[in-house]
């Protein structure tokens, strides 16, 4: 393996492997022992995740972060309230899982997912208006004051694909946004600032979130966030779809296309 690269990182050529039992890094505090291989190597390490990408990183598959973790800004007794909100809601919220894999619903056709999720929030005591932002399918549901600090807004999507269901996961992703929100809505009183649950149409095919967007969904939100499913955690993940890459050019203007000699 190349000296100084990371577990599945290549230098020069050669390809470090990515093993199951390995060293933190320095100053880590994170403890791997699952014996699979990992695609996204040293991702999984937080040090190496906020080294790379300026985020905290998180849990994984077989691996805890001891008590050591060196992110201070974690509050161990509230994100211990959130976990065991969420562990309470089990049950509940596996069966909306479930029953949303059940009837899958293409894009702008999502009235019975829609609806299942909307129902267990109001179940919950939470206001929710659907048909928002123009579409149909769409519902918000809104927790504390944005005047008070950040606004983050939740994004949950429940579109299936044609011929293949919920594939993609989309029941996970609603469902993962939906217990977010009723795990924060027990500890709201500890949160200043707002929590927006946003169901998110139409993923699969339309740009459902860039037709809610265009018209104001995402303003004043200082973050938006959703998961999905995958393999592994990750607080981040590599994406080959789309790069933006701003360049700029001085000298001569010519239009060289593919052969800039």
């Amino acid at each position: 393996a190349p000296e100084g690269a990371l577990p599945g990182e290549t230098r020069g050529g050669a390809t470090t492997p990515n093993v199951g039992r390995r060293e933190a890094e320095p100053g880590c505090g994170f403890r791997y022992t699952d014996p699979h291989p990992i695609p996204w190597g040293c991702n999984s390490c937080p040090a190496a995740s906020r080294r790379r990408f300026g985020t905290s990183g998180d849990e994984q598959p077989g691996g805890e972060l001891m008590a050591d973790s060196h992110d201070p800004v974690v509050d161990r007794e509230l994100s211990d309230a959130i976990r065991n909100s969420i562990d309470a809601l089990a049950d509940e919220l596996l069966e909306v899982s479930h029953t949303i894999h059940a009837r899958p619903e293409l894009a702008f056709e999502e009235y019975f997912a829609c609806r299942t999720l909307t129902d267990v929030l109001g179940a919950h005591g939470l206001e929710t208006e659907t048909g928002v932002f123009g579409l149909e399918t769409a519902f918000e549901t809104r927790l504390g004051d944005s005047a008070e600090g950040p606004t983050v807004a939740v994004l949950a999507e429940y579109d299936a694909l044609p011929g293949i269901g919920h594939s993609c996961g989309h029941n996970l992703i609603a469902t993962a946004a939906l217990g977010a929100t009723l795990a924060l809505q027990n500890v709201r009183e500890r949160c200043p600032g707002q929590v927006r649950l946003i169901g998110t149409p139409a993923e699969e095919r339309g740009g459902g979130k860039e037709r809610m967007a265009r018209v104001g969904a995402f303003e004043g939100v200082d973050a938006a966030m959703m998961i999905h499913p995958a393999g592994v955690n990750l607080a981040t993940m590599p994406c080959i779809c789309v790069a933006e890459v701003e360049v700029i050019y001085r000298g001569r203007a010519a239009h060289a296309s593919a052969m800039p000699h």
